[in-house]
């Protein structure tokens, strides 16, 4: 995938999920996501989290938020937060919502 052919597949996915077309943002994000797009990964953590578009994934979810944040991604450093905050995907730890 060429630089120009990765970015619409971003812009792509990206409104698919704004339009809650769920399972075609997932064919648009999910390649980009495994590739290391950091915003990819995010919104592919919200759909595995929550089930949209695909069966709900707390592994998948868990992996992706991480990847996000670990790559210094606000929204997703506050996401694996609230996941440990909450049990969510993950073992409540306090600790490490505070961390995020």
């Amino acid at each position: 995938m060429t630089e120009g052919s990765e970015n619409q597949e971003l812009s792509s996915g990206m409104a698919a999920f704004e339009a809650k077309n769920f399972s075609l943002a997932m064919q648009f994000l999910s390649p980009l996501a495994e590739a290391g797009d950091m915003v990819a990964q995010h919104r592919v953590a919200i759909m595995c989290q929550n089930g949209l578009g695909v069966v709900r994934n707390e592994a998948r979810a868990l992996a992706m938020m991480q990847a996000a944040a670990e790559q210094g991604l606000a929204i997703a450093q506050h996401g694996i937060g609230f996941m440990y905050l909450e049990g969510d995907c993950v073992a409540q730890d306090s600790a490490a919502a505070v961390k995020w």
